[in-house]
C-alpha cells in the first residue's frame, strides 16, 4: 500500500527509503517461497504508468523488486484514466517480463491452467517439500 510521501504527517505515504525498508522486511518470506507471481501495490513503479508530480510518482524500489524476482504480474492503481493530461496505459510490459496492469476502476485477468506450476514443483524447496509430504499423507 501507499504512495509517495507528499504530506509529512500522512499515513500510507512513504519516501523511497521507507518503501525499500518495507520490502526489506518481507525479503525473507519472498526467498523462502523462491519469489512471487503477483505484486499488488497502490502506486506504480517509477517510470511505468506513473506521473511526474510527486503524489503520483512511482517507486524505483518496485523496479528493483521485479528485476530481482521476475513476477508475472504487477497490479497498481493511484493513476486514474480520468486525470487531465494523463497518458493512461492499462498494460505495460516491464523489462523484468512482468505485465504491469493499472487496475483503475476494475480489471479482470484470465489466467490459463498452463500458467500454474504443478503442486510440488514451484521452485521453492521448502514449500515443495511440505506440499509433497502433505500429498503423501492425503493423496486425495
Amino acid at each position: 500500500g501507499g504512495s509517495m510521501r507528499y504530506r509529512p504527517d500522512a499515513d500510507n505515504m512513504y519516501n523511497e527509503k521507507e518503501m525499500e525498508d518495507r520490502i526489506r522486511r518481507i525479503t525473507r518470506e519472498i526467498r523462502l517461497r523462491n519469489g512471487f507471481d503477483v505484486l499488488v501495490t497502490h502506486a506504480p513503479a517509477k517510470g511505468y504508468g506513473d506521473l511526474e508530480d510527486l503524489p503520483h510518482r512511482g517507486f524505483e524500489c518496485f523496479n528493483e523488486l521485479m528485476n530481482k524476482w521476475h513476477p508475472k504480474y504487477m497490479f497498481y492503481g493511484h493513476v486514474h484514466k480520468s486525470y487531465n493530461n494523463c497518458h493512461f496505459e492499462r498494460e505495460i510490459l516491464h523489462p523484468s517480463g512482468a505485465r504491469l496492469i493499472n487496475a483503475y476502476q476494475k480489471y479482470e485477468l484470465e489466467i490459463g491452467d498452463d500458467e500454474y506450476p504443478s503442486v510440488g514443483h514451484t521452485g521453492s524447496f521448502i514449500y515443495d517439500l511440505v506440499m509433497s509430504m502433505k500429498n503423501k499423507k492425503n493423496p486425495y
